[in-house]
């Protein structure tokens, strides 16, 4: 049993949690709680997806996936007489389903300049009111990026730029729950080949724009991060 805040417990799914938390146990809605056989869940899952090459220059990479659950693993809140509140593990009565796609390019403009992206989508449907089931993915999410290895007229020059895109999130955990809002990213780098070949300087940032966004709910915030290299290929 692990304590979280006022009068709140996290326990597990075991019959022994009966004996912590007493016989009269009512969930959210008021109707009396009525422990059920805590069991592993199951997934069936179908996927499918293409890949392909087109003129030696242009990747392309697509998928699709369904999933269905049996006995998923999740949490409920209950209280006692006591006015304690319990987060149990718990199995939904549903069979919840998971779906999703995503789809990826990747160009290459030329020998040394490179261009990508992809998007990506996620979702959970048929979940039981008031059951937590901590799905913590956003539904949607998408990457750009343009870099390149050698530019100038010696190839000494390059770079690299991403901008990265994310979805709000219900965002669901053992300790807080709340909204997390939808961010953007700016990742930028430029890098200069030495007089050696195997040494590069290198000076970027991920989050330049300085943009400070949650991963997780109660998480502290990230913002940017920039940095000063020195790189060394030592074969």
């Amino acid at each position: 049993m692990l304590p979280i805040g006022s009068n709140v417990f996290l326990l597990g799914g075991l019959p022994w949690i009966n004996n912590i938390m007493g016989k009269q146990v009512y969930e959210t809605n008021g109707t009396p709680y009525i422990y059920k056989e805590y069991k592993p869940e199951v997934a069936s899952t179908f996927e499918a997806g293409y890949k392909a090459l087109i003129a030696n220059k242009l990747l392309i990479d697509v998928y699709g996936y369904t999933s269905r659950y049996k006995d998923f693993i999740g949490r409920n809140m209950v209280v006692n007489q006591a006015g304690n509140i319990y987060a149990i593990s718990v199995n939904s009565q549903n069979k919840v389903r998971t779906y999703g796609y995503g789809a990826g390019l990747n160009y290459q403009v030329t020998k040394t300049v490179s261009a990508a992206a992809n998007f990506y989508s996620d979702k959970i449907t048929d979940v039981p009111v008031g059951f937590i089931a901590s799905y913590n993915t956003p539904q949607y999410r998408l990457n750009a990026a343009i870099s390149s290895t050698g530019i100038g007229t010696q190839k000494k020059w390059g770079f690299a730029v991403q901008y990265r895109w994310q979805d709000k999130i219900s965002f669901e955990n053992d300790f807080a729950n709340g909204l997390l809002t939808a961010f953007s990213t700016f990742d930028a780098q430029v890098n200069y080949k030495l007089l050696t070949k195997n040494a590069e300087l290198r000076l970027g940032g991920n989050n330049i724009t300085n943009h400070y966004y949650q991963n997780g709910f109660g998480s502290p915030a990230t913002g940017a991060l920039y940095y000063l290299a020195l790189r060394f290929n030592l074969l």
